[in-house]
């Protein structure tokens, strides 16, 4: 529920863990943002509601500790870790999450602003360094296009 929670919203893991049922006002999450104090509202996704649907808890939280008790944000921080290390994957942390929402957005043409409003960012030279690796796919795809063009026309017979 944590990674889903993260990965379709893009919160920071503090406001992450201190989200529950009652954020939820006609299908958009509305929460304040503890780092700015800025209010802003994210659709859920259907992949969202799904996962907080298989949830099944009726807890004011959805992200609690096995004894069902709401996490600090060290001990969020540790034990998001140790899934991703049980998961293989000892190089991720829930930051990287917010990473991956702004590299999608970016990928997907979301504007500097429309990317701000889901993550909170206040400038757009924050935003560049969660964007870069798209930057990157970007450069990656327009030379795999120019060779497959460039490779298209010299085969034509002139």
């Amino acid at each position: 529920m944590a990674m889903e929670l993260m990965l379709w919203t893009a919160k920071r893991m503090g406001d992450a863990i201190k989200i529950g049922p009652q954020h939820i006002q006609r299908g958009v999450l509305v929460t304040t943002d503890r780092k700015t104090g800025k209010r802003n509202w994210i659709p859920v996704s259907r992949q969202l509601q799904k996962a907080i649907d298989a949830n099944g808890k009726d807890n004011l939280l959805f992200v609690l500790t096995p004894h069902d008790k709401p996490y600090s944000d060290k001990g969020f921080s540790q034990r998001f870790s140790k899934w991703c290390t049980q998961a293989g994957l000892p190089h991720c942390s829930a930051h990287g999450l917010r990473k991956a929402v702004a590299r999608r957005m970016a990928e997907s043409s979301a504007t500097n602003s429309e990317m701000k409003s889901i993550t909170q960012h206040s400038g757009d030279v924050e935003l560049a360094i969660y964007t870069k690796a798209a930057s990157v796919l970007y450069e990656v795809f327009a030379l795999q296009t120019f060779h497959q063009y460039h490779l298209a026309f010299s085969l034509l017979p002139y």
